[in-house]
């Protein structure tokens, strides 16, 4: 949506200049082409891209933030972030099914398997973030991870 919303921003604001030709408003034609989308930073216009509503499971500590994977290459910004924790992977996957719903997100798939793991897809209500959790007990030191990838304007 964004992509089609950013250009037609930037047309309105050429119109508003082209038809503002007296000495008065020129000054306010500057401010709109200053305040156009392709000149505002990508942290302006990414207000949504936030991992502020994005629980983390209480004691988890972040062991990494990473790019994405290849699948995601596609949306506008993306992150992964890697969670540990030495809690039961069964107990944190009760906690982010209830609590991701709880902070707004709309859930798309939620699956629980039999050793406690789990794996869920969630929407922000406007459709342009997706966040993919993925949790699990790892093999090499018993820890739960807890990887969390978030992308904005996916295909």
């Amino acid at each position: 949506m964004r992509k089609f919303f950013l250009p037609a921003l930037l047309l309105c604001s050429l119109g508003l200049i082209a038809c503002g030709s007296d000495a008065g408003n020129e000054k306010e034609n500057e401010k709109l082409v200053q305040e156009t989308p392709e000149n505002m930073s990508q942290d302006q216009l990414s207000d949504e891209f936030s991992w502020d509503n994005i629980p983390v499971y209480p004691g988890a500590t972040l062991e990494s933030t990473d790019d994405c994977a290849a699948k995601w290459a596609e949306c506008e910004k993306c992150e992964h972030r890697l969670y540990v924790t030495d809690e039961d992977p069964a107990d944190v996957c009760s906690f982010y099914k209830d609590k991701m719903l709880d902070m707004g997100w709309v859930k798309l798939v939620y699956q629980f398997y039999p050793e406690g793991s789990c794996l869920g897809t969630y929407n922000s209500a406007d459709g342009n973030t997706r966040v993919f959790l993925n949790i699990a007990q790892r093999r090499s030191d018993k820890k739960t991870f807890i990887a969390i990838t978030m992308g904005q304007d996916c295909p």
